[in-house]
């Protein structure tokens, strides 16, 4: 997820802010505009090519999350607790 990120948020925000600081404009504040956001933009990018280098990408199954909520559930119940108080879901 982080490389989708990177190549298609972070990359093209940084070639527009490139682009706009090459590009003059009329308006008087657009340089420091442009340069500020092109610094949080970087900022964003280096975040996301930590994330590619040392997150590893998780295997995450809904599904799974699923049977383990209702295995739960059925236990509370098994005990003779309910199930709205111990897990707060409606």
């Amino acid at each position: 997820m982080a490389m989708i990120t990177l190549l298609c948020q972070d990359l093209p925000q940084i070639i527009t802010h490139i682009i706009f600081l090459l590009v003059q404009t009329a308006i008087p504040h657009g340089d420091l505009t442009v340069k500020l956001s092109l610094i949080g933009t970087v900022l964003a990018a280096g975040v996301s090519l930590f994330n590619v280098i040392e997150a590893a990408p998780n295997e995450f199954d809904p599904k799974l999350l699923d049977k383990e909520l209702d295995r739960r559930k059925l236990r509370l119940l098994i005990m003779g607790r309910s199930v709205k108080s111990e897990t707060k879901l409606e």
